[in-house]
């Protein structure tokens, strides 16, 4: 069995169980009439995703380090000290120095930096502009969440059987095939 196949294999593991734990927080409605029990329930099942998603990153971030992505290893180093064994670029600094490329114009230029930089102005706006997005984007999650719900309940209302169940079904299966697809390789 090759690496790759050993990894699908883990991933098929972990996106059929994030799969499954996403068709049971959908089909709660139809088995748990109490809404404060299926806000326990669903805050378990919430739990139980992220749980997984946390192996998921630690296994991907062993199998980093093992293949000697050095970008990957804790920089336990100091900038600039000398990492890994013997190779013609020894001499060069640490990777994970936290230096960025400053837009392709060759220059490094780290965040901090970078963030001193700016007016207390510009950094209130940024602050903000970030605190907006994490905001919009945890009202468009309710949102979403209120949307399927209402939509089951029309469902349920027009006699579908387990109409929160079958909504969850296809989202399950949407989830179990999105989980299957690797994350990005850093370069």
């Amino acid at each position: 069995m090759t690496a790759q196949s050993k990894a699908f294999g883990k991933r098929a593991i972990l996106s059929t169980s994030q799969g499954v734990l996403t068709a049971v927080y959908y089909s709660t409605p139809d088995f748990i009439p109490s809404k404060l029990a299926r806000g326990v329930v669903k805050t378990a099942i919430t739990l139980g995703v992220t749980g997984l998603a946390v192996l998921e990153y630690r296994d991907e971030k062993q199998a980093a380090v093992q293949r000697g992505d050095l970008l990957a290893q804790p920089a336990a180093q100091a900038p600039g000290e000398l990492i890994g064994g013997p190779s013609d670029r020894n001499d060069e600094p640490h990777p994970a120095e936290g230096r960025r490329d400053g837009g392709g114009t060759g220059s490094q230029e780290g965040f901090s930096d970078f963030w001193l930089s700016l007016t207390p102005a510009r950094r209130a706006g940024l602050s903000g502009l970030g605190i907006a997005g994490a905001i919009a984007t945890a009202a468009g999650i309710a949102a979403a969440e209120r949307g399927i719900y209402r939509f089951s309940e029309r469902r349920a209302e027009r006699g579908v059987v387990a109409a929160h169940t079958k909504t969850g079904l296809v989202i399950s299966g949407l989830t179990t095939l999105l989980a299957l697809i690797p994350p990005p390789k850093d370069k």
